[in-house]
């Protein structure tokens, strides 16, 4: 976005989103609402409404898409969803709103895992500087498979 000189809008954190393990039509419409309670100022605005929001992972696109749709937008025309983590599949709360994310992060966990095997093993073998290292595994982004 720096890139292309379009200022972001601030973070909105969404507070008091319970841990559900096994969510319900019922825990499901209770998240809807709280993020649509706090997406509404952002989303109502007939000028400068965000083209897209990404969410802190793929499990909160179906809630956001939801709220979306409270607040009369259409995820995937109207605004784009991104999600994080590249787990949509596994996502249980697709049984209520199945819109994937236009496009998901994946942090690359196995990489991760990797990278710190290798410098660990370098670290053992004294093969590093005394410094810390640091090792940046990009992100891949990728589009969910429905």
């Amino acid at each position: 976005m720096n890139d292309a000189g379009i200022n972001p809008m601030p973070p909105v954190r969404v507070l008091g989103l319970p841990n559900i393990k096994k969510p319900t039509r019922e825990t499901f419409e209770s998240q809807t609402r709280l993020f649509a309670g706090f997406l509404i100022e952002h989303l109502v605005k007939k000028t400068h409404r965000p083209d897209a929001i990404m969410v802190t992972s793929d499990a909160e696109v179906p809630a956001v898409s939801g709220a979306c749709r409270i607040l009369g937008l259409t995820p995937g025309s109207d605004i784009l969803i991104a999600g994080f983590d590249n787990m949509w599949n596994r996502v249980p709360e697709r049984q209520f709103e199945n819109t994937p994310p236009a496009f998901s992060a994946d942090k690359n966990n196995v990489r991760i895992g990797e990278s710190m095997v290798q410098l660990l093993t370098a670290r053992v073998n004294c093969e590093l500087p005394r410094e810390p290292q640091r090792i940046v595994v990009e992100p891949d982004l990728t589009e969910p498979h429905i």
